[in-house]
């Protein structure tokens, strides 16, 4: 699947603490395609605001990733948005987890 940088840093905030064991295998290796290296580090100038917890980068050095995920993690990542768009529902404006930018994301993982 095709990420872009805000679809990777958003899959990482979301992502749970804890997995079922069966899972842990292809869910590290999740975490570690998910995750950017030190040159795109580098490259992008990622950086996270400490008041906002807000993420900035270079957009015009932006490049998509492929990486696969299996239905197992794709259920996972799904069950997961399901219930934080439940959430996020209930929020005031201002408290929102996703707002308009956040839609093509949703759209990979809930298909709406």
């Amino acid at each position: 699947m095709e990420l872009s940088v805000f679809d990777r840093l958003i899959l990482l905030d979301i992502l749970p603490e804890t997995i079922d064991t069966t899972l842990y295998g292809i869910f590290h290796d999740l975490i570690v395609n998910l995750s950017f290296s030190e040159e795109e580090m580098e490259r992008l100038q990622i950086c996270k605001s400490k008041e906002t917890g807000q993420a900035r980068w270079k957009t015009e050095c932006e490049h998509n990733k492929d990486i696969h995920i299996n239905d197992a993690i794709f259920n996972l990542i799904n069950g997961r948005l399901g219930d934080l768009v439940k959430i996020n529902e209930e929020l005031k404006d201002e408290e929102k987890i996703f707002r308009e930018e956040h839609q093509s994301f949703l759209d990979k993982f809930l298909g709406k």
